[in-house]
């Protein structure tokens, strides 16, 4: 019987993390975004980008 991944919901904060080279969270945000094998954007990440900077 195949196993079943999990899926990961990715919050902003680790987005934003991941990408920001002075966060110090960093590689543990890449860390999490590499490992898990079913990731995706939680339904609330989706609306904070969608807002922009600023909003």
């Amino acid at each position: 019987m195949a196993s079943r991944a999990t899926l990961v919901l990715i919050e902003t904060d680790v987005l934003v993390a991941a990408i920001d080279p002075e966060d110090p969270r960093r590689k543990e945000a890449g860390g999490i975004l590499t490992a898990a094998r079913r990731r995706s954007l939680s339904p609330y990440a989706l609306i904070e980008l969608d807002q922009g900077p600023g909003a």
